[in-house]
């Protein structure tokens, strides 16, 4: 059957783009252990580590004296359900990682491919090389969307029920009233529990749809059906805001994510009302031309429209709480909207006759467009070209869609027009030999966040004396400070951090922070003696807060400044050509 084939194939592309990204990562760290590549991915599975713990410890996963905390807010169901697996398995919540690296996007290949051709009804090799082109091209972007494939567990977690939900939107019709009914309650509860941003968009559309059945379609049947989902989405929506709201004092990273606290600005935002106007001023033309809205037109309306939306929460809140910092999360549905649209609307311009006596004065602006924005840094979004701020720097998306509409209107156009490109793109083997050099160049080609802090991890050895012990609840401090930031001990001995940038994010007591920051620099570098003379002894500085092992990477002048300082607190354990152990024993 294609289906079953086209399905095989994605998985092996996904896998064989794990092996390669992911298999560059293991070579420079040094193992296959160490291939973490997100600075947020890390944090998300130190979370999911702590929630291998009973009670678990999702607050502050980093800190001993904090391991009792839990996050009252769930937040990240993904995460917790990736530490309770772990540990209902017995295996390290890393052991997780490449299930999810091949899981995730091959997830949403299938809902996509599944959507198009059951719903939208489009060819099954149509429809798979498609789904596989709008995924792929995340991997040559700028910004945030490069990570929709790589990252745990957000935005991947939820956005194939996204995507699901907007293609049963518009094809209510097709089932009945409860089906649809039963079917888009149980996506948007779901979506609502996995990631609540995308419940913005799913309130959103619904409420068009409903409106647009109703006033327009005159339709009341159908209207209700959606509004009936809408009040009890909403609803709940409402409620889960309310208990947020309540909590929120008690969960930094409710605190974090929504910005409380920060100073009010307010402004438009020019990108997304210069965008939505572009979209809107599209449709009405080719409405004009053809007389009806298709269920296209209605859903890069109804989609676009979350861009303004979103990007102006600022007006009304005084900031826009990171709401309009990740509409990154709607690239895809986005893309994929505009994209079909364009495909629609080429298939009958690329022959009228009407069209073809100015095609040229249109398509040579948007290809003279397209150039200018790419040999721009300060404009450009592909990822191999150069960019005036690091590829990592968020990428307005609004900014992003912008600047995609011209190759998303010249592509499906210049396929369209011109026979011959037309019969080369639907040769089966072209198109499949272009999508797997895409994939190839896309995860092989692209470099990890964490590259710097993954270099040749050194303490392997360590790890394993310190597992071959079975030492239980122990802290270490981890040097020098870059190992620190990415400390792998956290899972492979289930240690708990001394000193970590992130459990000092986390953590809601300031003068423990202090402390720690005080103490670990000091070790690192020299002058333990001198800070915190609130504390006259070493023995006093040392047993304030928990720890039991310092672990340092034999770089630098590190070994020296803490044997000199503390020869008569260590004991030493464990030594190799890379790394020294020591234990500490204080009275």
């Amino acid at each position: 059957m294609p289906v079953i084939r086209y399905s095989i194939a994605a998985l092996l592309v996904f896998s064989a783009g794990f092996l390669l990204f992911h298999g560059r990562e293991a070579a420079h760290s040094g193992s296959w252990d160490y291939i973490v590549t997100h600075d947020d991915e890390y944090i998300y599975w130190a979370l999911a580590q702590g929630s291998t713990a009973s009670p678990a410890s999702d607050a502050n996963p980093f800190y001993y004296e904090e391991r009792t905390e839990r996050n009252p807010i769930p937040s990240y169901l993904t995460v917790s359900a990736a530490g309770k697996l772990a540990a209902a398995l017995n295996i390290q919540v890393l052991a997780l990682l490449p299930l999810w690296k091949i899981l995730m996007p091959f997830s949403l290949w299938l809902v996509l491919f599944c959507s198009l051709v059951r719903l939208w009804g489009y060819s099954p090799a149509v429809s798979a090389a498609v789904s596989m082109l709008i995924l792929l091209a995340t991997l040559f972007l700028h910004g945030s969307a490069q990570f929709t494939l790589f990252r745990f567990p957000r935005p991947g977690d939820g956005l194939g029920l996204m995507l699901l939900w907007l293609s049963l939107l518009v094809h209510a019709d097709r089932m009945s009233a409860r089906r649809y009914q039963v079917a888009m309650l149980a996506i948007g509860v779901a979506t609502m529990a996995i990631t609540p941003y995308y419940t913005i968009l799913q309130v959103w559309t619904v409420a068009l749809q409903g409106a647009w059945d109703w006033w327009v379609c005159r339709d009341r049947d159908n209207a209700r059906s959606h509004w009936l989902v809408l009040s009890v989405l909403l609803a709940l929506a409402c409620g889960y805001l309310a208990y947020i709201l309540r909590r929120m004092a008690e969960s930094f990273w409710v605190t974090a994510v929504l910005e409380v606290g920060r100073v009010d600005e307010r402004h438009l935002h020019l990108p997304s009302l210069l965008l939505y106007a572009l979209i809107c001023l599209a449709v009405y033309a080719m409405w004009r031309r053809g007389g009806a809205l298709t269920r296209l037109d209605r859903l890069v309306l109804f989609v676009l429209a979350i861009e303004p939306l979103t990007a102006h929460v600022q007006l009304v809140l005084g900031n826009d709480h990171q709401i309009g910092l990740h509409r990154y999360y709607f690239f895809v549905p986005e893309i994929a909207c505009l994209l079909g649209w364009s495909v629609e609307k080429m298939r009958e311009l690329a022959h009228d006759t009407a069209f073809r006596r100015i095609e040229g004065w249109v398509a040579a602006p948007l290809a003279l467009v397209a150039l200018f924005i790419l040999a721009r840094p300060g404009l450009n979004y592909f990822l191999y070209l150069p960019r005036d701020v690091s590829t990592y720097d968020i990428f307005d998306n609004s900014l992003l869609l912008l600047y995609l509409l011209p190759p998303l209107l010249l592509g499906p156009w210049f396929v369209l027009r011109f026979a011959v490109i037309g019969r080369l793109v639907a040769r089966p083997v072209v198109t499949a030999t272009a999508l797997v050099a895409m994939a190839g160049a896309g995860f092989y080609l692209r470099s990890s966040q964490l590259h710097d802090f993954n270099r040749s991890i050194p303490f392997t050895g360590a790890y394993e004396w310190l597992v071959g012990r079975q030492v239980e609840d122990i802290v270490l401090l981890t040097g020098p400070a870059q190992r620190a930031t990415v400390d792998y001990g956290l899972f492979y001995v289930n240690a708990k951090s001394y000193y970590n940038i992130n459990g000092q994010r986390f953590s809601l007591d300031a003068v423990s922070k202090e402390h720690r920051r005080f103490v670990y620099a000091a070790t690192m570098h020299g002058g333990l003696s001198v800070v915190l003379p609130e504390f006259p002894t070493l023995a006093q500085k040392l047993k304030h807060l928990k720890l039991d092992y310092i672990l340092v990477e034999r770089v630098g002048p590190h070994e020296d400044h803490i044997t000199a300082q503390l020869s008569q607190y260590i004991k030493e354990v464990y030594r190799d050509e890379r790394c020294i152990l020591w234990r500490l024993v204080v009275p």
